[in-house]
């Protein structure tokens, strides 16, 4: 069976393409990616920003004001 080819969409099936590259390299890294190890994998050239080669942490709890409660908030 064909696919009908007006239906195909190059430039998404590009962006799922980076994506499923992003989830394997995190897969087969040890812990967080770097900014710089990101954009090699998307094939980017990262800025002259020193931070991007940090790891890129998740938010801790207290820094996640998005989802806190007032209850939330430590003494």
């Amino acid at each position: 069976m064909q696919g009908d080819p007006s239906l195909t969409d190059d430039d998404l099936q590009g962006e799922i393409d980076l994506v499923g590259a992003l989830v394997l390299a995190a897969a087969d890294a040890d812990g967080p990616m770097s900014q710089s190890s990101i954009d090699q994998v998307l094939g980017v050239e990262g800025g002259d920003d020193p931070a991007a080669a940090d790891p890129v942490d998740p938010p801790s709890p207290e820094e996640d004001v998005a989802t806190a409660t007032p209850g939330d908030a430590a003494p």
